[in-house]
């Protein structure tokens, strides 16, 4: 995909392509924009959704070893009502964090 902003000052413009794209029908379409303030707001978007990522990238969690223990989550009887319930992968965790 190419994406360019021209303001022309002639009534014809060329626009350069990639040689990957020689002998391909290629689309082109063509909206006026009436402010300068369009092009920014979408600048700032991207610039938003980047600031996004970069502030949920922290909270990530590795769940790659994590398993679902299907028989623990539903053993009702074996637990009292004031035992919390751990999941494997999450005492798992736990441990590590308590041992180092």
């Amino acid at each position: 995909m190419y994406r360019q902003i021209f303001t022309p000052d002639k009534d014809n413009i060329n626009i350069p392509v990639t040689s990957e794209w020689k002998g391909m029908n290629i689309e082109v379409i063509a909206i006026p924009i009436t402010h300068e303030e369009d092009v920014r707001e979408k600048v700032s978007a991207v610039e938003k959704r980047k600031k996004r990522k970069e502030l949920l990238d922290k909270y990530l969690i590795d769940l790659s070893d994590f398993r679902f223990n299907r028989e623990e989550a539903n053993n009702y009887h074996g637990f009292s009502r004031n035992e919390p319930i751990l999941i494997e992968g999450v005492a798992r965790a736990r441990e590590r964090v308590c041992n180092s």
